[in-house]
């Protein structure tokens, strides 16, 4: 018997409805038949997707034990936009059908699609819900040969000026199980879905393997484009694969851990810069917790909160915690979160460093360089809290530069600017920004 959606009022009192699903989590114990079918125990944990807001949340209830049978189980899909509902949850779909044609706007202002605020104006702005949306983009911009940016949460962009481009928000959602066993599952997530909450729906589901990247701002297609990693774990160490469309051909293409070819801040996607649209993400998590506690911050934290034992739960919410006193809210004041790369230099250079400055954090890597912390550069270089008009670094985390109001993007950049060659002139290193520059 397929797993039903219902409907309910969300919980955010935002007027629209709820799609709830119920499925599986971590069985208490499985069994495979000599026919290859299994028989678990397990509970079932009821995960909401609201159509508008897209929080996420869940209840749990226990279910008897059930024989499972031999073939994969079909994909259970959450998603929901304001202009089309679609469950894919086994047989038969349901959709209410949405606009056949792409909603494109003529000077929209870009202020609240990016993090930092800053008031620049695109010639042409569209969303996209689904794959068709893409395509139907694509073809606009050809048609009209006009230039063509895709941008998702906006939370990796530094705008120095207009965008003379069709402007497409990626706002696809949906959340599905792909494929699981009992030890793990493949969970897969529309390129559009917010990060944390997709990362707070996979703890919900009772999977382990994102709890380290919570509170990261941006959309789960941007996750994979610089690799995105904290406290110890980075996207390569959860990813299963991801599919994509080639622009230049418009083939859908899938990606698998190697292809993507994945580095610190880096992948293959940012060397094929505008080629690559990603649509949807795979993560490979785990049913029982593998908990990455390596850094001193986390365990701390979790002393604080007297949790002895913790649980991927524990774990994220402590370093929402961390996160939430190091790095201000993009929502109160702008900001792309860390604006450099830890540089990476050979152990020569470290040992030179070292020399002058003693206390340079370093961080010896697996090929023998050492990665600096170059939120110690910038402070010891005394930038952190400096302020040049509305545009400054942050006082509490000299990595992160904001916005005070009404800085431009031209003004962040020029304070970038100087803050590497100042680097450059004391450390001889190189910082090089995360966010990507248009």
């Amino acid at each position: 018997m397929p797993w039903l959606p219902t409907a309910t009022s969300c919980p955010q009192a935002c007027l629209c409805a709820v799609i709830s699903v119920s499925t599986p989590i971590a069985p208490a114990s499985c069994m495979t038949s000599s026919d290859g079918g299994r028989a678990c125990s397990r509970t079932l944990r009821t995960l909401s997707s609201c159509v508008r807001c897209g929080m996420v949340c869940a209840s749990m209830s226990p279910t008897p034990s059930r024989r499972r049978p031999p073939v994969s189980t079909p994909p259970k899909t959450l998603s929901a936009s304001d202009a089309c509902w679609r469950f894919d949850v086994g047989s038969p779909v349901v959709r209410e059908s949405g606009p056949m044609t792409l909603q494109v706007q003529s000077a929209v202002s870009l202020k609240p699609f990016n993090t930092f605020g800053v008031d620049v104006q695109a010639k042409l702005f569209a969303e996209a819900h689904s794959d068709d949306d893409v395509r139907r983009a694509l073809a606009y911009s050809a048609e009209h040969d006009v230039p063509l940016l895709v941008v998702g949460g906006g939370s990796n962009l530094l705008l120095s000026g207009d965008i003379p481009a069709l402007v497409l928000r990626m706002a696809s959602r949906g959340i599905r199980i792909v494929r699981e066993d009992c030890a793990e599952a493949i969970v897969e997530a529309e390129a559009g879905e917010p990060w944390h909450p997709f990362v707070q729906a996979s703890l919900k589901m009772g999977l382990s393997g994102l709890e380290n990247l919570s509170l990261i701002p941006g959309t789960v297609g941007a996750a994979p484009m610089q690799n995105i990693g904290a406290y110890g774990v980075e996207i390569k160490d959860v990813f299963h694969g991801l599919t994509a469309l080639d622009r230049e051909t418009g083939e859908l293409r899938e990606f698998s851990l190697e292809d993507c070819a994945f580095d610190y801040r880096d992948s293959v996607f940012k060397h094929e810069v505008g080629r690559w649209l990603i649509l949807r993400v795979r993560f490979r998590l785990t049913w029982e917790s593998k908990l990455h506690l390596e850094y001193g911050p986390v365990r701390q934290r979790l002393d604080e909160m007297g949790v002895k034992q913790p649980t991927p739960f524990d774990v994220s919410r402590a370093i929402c915690s961390i996160r939430s006193e190091k790095l201000p809210d993009p929502a109160v004041l702008g900001n792309a979160g860390s604006f450099f790369k830890n540089p990476v230099v050979s152990a020569e250079s470290f040992a030179a460093i070292r020399h002058e400055h003693p206390g340079v954090v370093g961080y010896p890597q697996a090929d023998t360089r050492v990665k600096l912390a170059a939120g110690w550069l910038i402070e010891q270089a005394g930038w952190k809290g400096f302020r040049d008009g509305d545009a400054g670094v942050h006082a509490l985390q000299s990595l992160v530069l904001v916005n005070y109001g009404q800085a431009t993007g031209l003004q962040l950049l020029s304070l970038a600017r100087r803050i590497q060659a100042d680097i450059a002139e004391r450390f001889n290193v190189e910082l090089e920004m995360e966010p990507n520059l248009y």
